[in-house]
């Protein structure tokens, strides 16, 4: 299930000159960053360190970085914190650093990182998110009209992955994670955000 998700939209082979690129947020844990002063073990670090590398090879391109608090209750912990201070510490020029973090959700990433980047028609953006995550990310990026380029970040499984019997627990982990995605793709579509 995962494997399908993940196979769906690859990286492209060849990058022509881009505008901007979007890193979606997704669990950067800011507690960690603003009480031990170093950054917790989290996957979503993927998602900023292969951002990262693009920008690197793109130097032409904005980076933006979108993501603030999926907690009803506690918006005060934004990883837009987070990111910022990764980014900043592992290269980028603060001056290609734009920050988007009022959304709590994958909707609101686009819709409010859309308001603050304004892409005139003809730009083109590049996605990074997790590989699992692109195709209801893609899919919001079409209903709001904002065309993007695939990035998928942090894979878990190689393109030909089998099931591996004796790996219990990856498979219930793997199998957990598919099924919240499916889940997400149906209500973001069934809810009229996704196409």
């Amino acid at each position: 299930m995962t494997q399908g998700l993940e196979n769906r939209y690859p990286r492209p082979a060849n990058l022509p000159a881009i505008d901007g690129i979007l890193i979606l947020g997704g669990g950067n844990d800011t507690a960690i960053l603003l009480s031990r002063g170093a950054y917790g073990a989290d996957r979503a670090m993927a998602r900023l360190v292969s951002g990262y590398a693009l920008a690197r090879s793109h130097p032409e391109a904005k980076v933006v970085f979108s993501g603030g608090s999926g907690e009803l209750a506690e918006q005060t912990l934004k990883e837009s914190v987070t990111a910022k201070d990764v980014l900043l510490a592992i290269g980028l020029s603060p001056s290609r650093l734009i920050l988007e973090g009022k959304s709590r959700n994958t909707w609101e990433n686009f819709v409010f990182t859309k308001q603050i980047v304004r892409p005139k028609p003809g730009e083109r953006w590049v996605l990074a998110t997790s590989a699992f995550h692109m195709t209801r990310a893609m899919g919001i990026a079409k209903k709001v009209g904002w065309p993007m380029l695939p990035w998928p970040t942090d894979y878990r499984t190689t393109p030909t992955h089998s099931y591996r019997y004796a790996a219990v627990v990856q498979n219930l982990d793997l199998t957990d994670l598919a099924v919240r995605e499916y889940i997400g793709i149906w209500t973001y579509r069934l809810n009229g955000k996704s196409v």
